[in-house]
């Protein structure tokens, strides 16, 4: 009975054994090759110019055939099926415009494709680099120097060789547009909205040519063409012996300062046209005379409320520029400015302090220049605060000494009150002006300001409770024009500082760019490395401008 037993569980062993073979030969067990993590060397997004080639290959690897993969690839554009087969592509586009690139790698062997894609915006030549405005056979003409980004080898912070992404400055358009007008004078930018909580892309900026005599040029500042000269914005009532000096432009309104001392008041119905509205041609607050008109942030934000003005018994305002959009409406679309918020816009206030000693009333000293500058918090290396407060540095001189003004300007618009916050003043060194001022660039992000005197630069910090100056370098010739681009401090990781760009330009006509080192922010240990002309554009003989009269480095947009 037990070997009957024996012998039944051996046979029906037998069958199972029997079954699982048979199974194993009706179904594929194989193995599929998957991604060991996932695609890289490919972001997400790119910006570039057009006709600027972006070179793109991605890298991947499997879990199974890791070495020697039996692949084939794939590019789409907009969803299109390219003719190229190879694991690289280069992406370049005539036209602007948002373009998507999608990178597929196949399995030959089970056909398993994966993919990634990377948005990639294609802007203007013009839309962001560095501005020379010359003087040429008696005329104003601009030139352009274009930036790109590069992949360059680095060492992170502990060593390892890491790729970052480089700004290089490549190309150069000589004389691109002689034909503006005459007697150059400057050049400002009037720069696009911005959200209460981030920026918005949909307004490009547009480049004022400020001249002698009534011809200002606005160009817009994605094409560089010609939109209108600014006297016609007055419509027929241009007023009497009217001559430009000054101007002042936000998202909603735009002033003008001429040689008589009276501003003009351009209140813009729509937050993204720069043109819509007119000058209104009877002077502000009963045709008070103004000594001085200085440039705002010229991003909205809801605590930016004015323009700061110097009337001529040297006292300090605020020209009221209070106008709210509708901010989720940025698409293109025409976005007005609400009349409510409006109404207010070109009163005159002054600015409230919070100290007993007044500042800004009837003041002994004069201001030499005043720039916007840090806006929100004081400590540059606190991340935590996020009130945003417009501030600005002046540069203030009496009999000879000069000084360094920062301050912020707080609006209540239910009281429509100016609070001056965070004023501090601290002497400049003697020997920063010792050749005479010339011109000034402040980096916003990082809080110092570069002094161009003769032909010294010179870094000085501030927002602080003492003042220090650095000789950076000293040049063979006189300096007519300083610039400045302020790269955020730090990426988003917020492991990478980035350095701040200097434009310098000579008597002679030559330009360089640089970029100022704070090693360890040690004042005694300040450098500039120099970044223009580069090994890029050295060979074309491209670094001299003529006569020079100023430089603007280029935002393009918000």
């Amino acid at each position: 009975m037990k070997r009957i037993l024996l012998y039944t569980v051996l046979f029906l062993l037998l069958c199972c054994i029997s079954s699982c073979l048979d199974d194993k030969n009706d179904f594929n067990y194989r193995q599929i090759n998957e991604l060991n993590g996932s695609i890289e060397n490919m972001n997400g997004w790119y910006t570039v110019s057009v006709e600027e080639d972006l070179y793109l290959k991605p890298t991947f690897k499997f879990t199974i055939d890791s070495i020697h993969p039996d692949v084939s690839y794939e590019w789409y554009l907009d969803g299109e099926l390219l003719d190229v087969k190879t694991p690289d592509y280069t992406f370049n586009a005539a036209k602007t415009g948002k373009y998507e690139v999608t990178y597929s790698v196949v399995d030959n062997k089970t056909g398993v494709k994966f993919s990634k894609s990377a948005e990639i915006t294609v802007r203007s030549p013009y839309l962001v680099g560095w501005l020379i405005l010359s003087e040429k056979d008696g005329k104003s003409a601009l030139s352009f120097i274009k930036m790109r980004t590069v992949k360059r080898d680095d060492i992170d912070a502990e060593g390892n060789p890491v790729e970052r992404d480089s700004i290089i400055f490549y190309d150069v358009e000589k004389y691109f547009r002689p034909d503006l007008g005459t007697e150059p004078k400057g050049l400002m930018e009037h720069i696009g909205v911005e959200y209460d909580f981030g920026f918005s892309d949909a307004v490009y900026d547009e480049i004022v040519v400020m001249q002698g005599k009534d011809n200002w040029v606005e160009l817009n500042g994605n094409t560089m063409e010609h939109e209108v000269y600014t006297k016609e914005e007055f419509g027929n009532d241009l007023p009497e012996n009217f001559e430009p000096v000054e101007a002042a432009m936000t998202f909603s309104s735009k002033l003008i300062r001429d040689k008589n001392g009276f501003i003009y008041l351009h209140r813009k119905v729509l937050a993204n046209d720069y043109h819509a509205g007119s000058y209104i041609s009877v002077p502000l607050a009963n045709s008070t005379k103004f000594k001085g008109l200085y440039q705002a942030h010229k991003l909205y934000n809801r605590n930016y409320y004015v323009i700061p003005a110097c009337t001529e018994d040297n006292s300090l305002v605020g020209i009221w520029d209070a106008g709210r959009y509708n901010e989720y409406s940025l698409d293109g679309t025409p976005s007005a400015i609400t009349e409510n918020s409006s109404r207010n816009d070109g009163n005159i206030v002054e600015l409230t302090e919070n100290t007993d000693e007044k500042h800004f009333k009837q003041m002994s000293k004069n201001v030499i220049a005043m720039i916007p500058a840090t806006c929100g918090r004081d400590n540059r290396f606190d991340v935590t605060d996020s009130y945003i407060v417009p501030k600005w540095l002046a540069l203030m001189e009496e009999k000879g000494t000069y000084s360094m003004r920062y301050f912020g300007l707080e609006g209540d618009t239910s009281g429509g009150i100016v609070t001056v916050t965070d004023f501090k003043e601290v002497p400049v060194d003697a020997r920063v002006f010792a050749a005479g001022y010339v011109d000034m660039a402040v980096f916003q992000h990082k809080k110092y300001v570069v002094f161009a005197s003769g032909k010294e630069i010179w870094y000085c910090p501030y927002g602080g409770s003492t003042s220090n100056a650095v000789l950076l370098k000293k040049f063979d010739q006189n300096i007519v024009s300083i610039s400045s681009h302020d790269v955020e401090e730090y990426t988003r990781d917020g492991d990478i500082y980035h350095n701040g760009h200097l434009g310098v330009a000579l008597e002679n006509g030559d330009f360089f760019i640089y970029e100022v080192v704070e090693e360890d922010k040690v004042l005694d240990n300040i450098t500039v490395n120099q970044l223009y002309p580069s090994p890029e554009t050295e060979d074309k003989d491209n670094n001299n401008f003529g006569k020079i009269v100023d430089t603007l480095y280029k935002f393009g947009n918000a």
